[in-house]
């Protein structure tokens, strides 16, 4: 008999002395239907990326195959405590999940009543209209609560929103907040106007009908450059998966900011409409409290994922080659080997 995943050169060579002809038809014809018995369950160990008592690291290391780019991740399971990382402290362009630190800054500047969540602050023009959101549908967006343009931000992942909102809560301010904080590499150093046009080499911080089609045309062109959205510069939007996913961890825990700014956080982030990452591959329902982000060469996701065998936080960035096409598809099976490892069925 020999192993399933055994090649024949590997089978044991049985003499062949004298042996009756019936019993070495029935030989043959056991050895054949083992073989073919064999060979199935090897198909069908490579129908899934992970079977079913394969390891965490080896499951990712699959979904990672011929991938053009870095990937990391830090994920938890909250109530075993069990950590998986990869690359977790390596630096990441974030994209749009920069505006998670700015909504922290926001709730802790409303706690120490500098701001007020119904206070109203007016588009005042010189923002970009380009990339995501549904502000720039409106001809003249009006004067808005801050705490509904905190939520446009996170919900909708709203440029016009978050550079709104961010004519009050500096880039600055984030990034020292951050530092107290705890998470000094998680840094913001401009807002979605100017990371934008950096990315298309358009040396402005005021943005314009005119530089918006300039951007579009670039990168309709291949003419982006990695700076901007598209820089691992420490002196940009970046982050590790360690901090960004230790910052949620602690939002879970109702221990950012306060207990009722954590809480209020959560509701926000589970409107998160764009779930073509971590909640993708997950279970019909399961709840997922997250942010997105995604620009030329980069993807990222971070949230928690309220699994049945309890909250999982990941945080996963992708920085890869500009002619890789499939980090989001790659990030998005990683979440759900992920899960799968939480719930038992992986195991690291």
């Amino acid at each position: 008999m020999f192993e399933v995943g055994a090649t024949l050169s590997e089978m044991p060579v049985q003499r062949s002395a004298r042996i009756p002809v019936r019993r070495l038809k029935r030989g043959v014809g056991m050895a054949t239907f083992v073989l073919a018995v064999g060979l199935i369950l090897i198909a069908a160990s490579t129908c899934h990326v992970v079977p079913e008592h394969e390891d965490l690291d080896a499951a990712v290391r699959a979904a990672l195959w011929d991938f053009k780019g870095s990937v990391g991740i830090y994920a938890k399971h909250i109530d075993s405590g069990r950590v998986y990382g990869r690359n977790q402290d390596q630096l990441f362009p974030t994209a749009s999940v920069f505006k998670v630190p700015v909504m922290i800054e926001f709730f802790r500047r409303v706690e120490s009543v500098e701001l007020l969540t119904d206070q109203t602050q007016e588009w005042t023009g010189g923002i970009s209209r380009h990339g995501s959101g549904v502000l720039k549908e409106r001809e003249h967006p009006g004067p808005l609560p801050l705490l509904e343009l905190c939520r446009l931000m996170i919900a909708h992942s709203d440029n016009i929103a978050t550079d709104t909102l961010m004519q009050v809560v500096s880039a600055a301010s984030v990034s020292a907040t951050m530092d107290e904080l705890g998470f000094p590499n998680t840094h913001v150093g401009g807002n979605c106007t100017e990371m934008h046009y950096q990315m298309a080499d358009i040396d402005s911080r005021i943005g314009s009908p005119a530089l918006d089609e300039l951007l579009l045309k670039r990168a309709q062109s291949g003419s982006l450059v990695e700076a901007g959205f598209a820089s691992a510069s420490p002196d940009g939007n970046v982050t590790t998966p360690r901090e960004m996913g230790l910052i949620f961890k602690q939002i879970l825990r109702g221990e950012m900011v306060s207990e009722l700014a954590s809480h209020q956080m959560i509701g926000i982030l589970k409107q998160t409409t764009d779930r073509r990452i971590i909640p993708r591959h997950l279970p019909s329902g399961t709840e997922v409290a997250h942010k997105i982000g995604g620009t030329w060469r980069v993807k990222a996701d971070v949230g928690i994922v309220y699994s049945e065998s309890g909250p999982v936080v990941m945080s996963l960035f992708a920085y890869y080659h500009r002619s890789e096409t499939r980090a989001a598809d790659v990030l998005a099976e990683i979440a759900r080997v992920i899960v799968d490892w939480a719930s038992g069925q992986g195991r690291v």
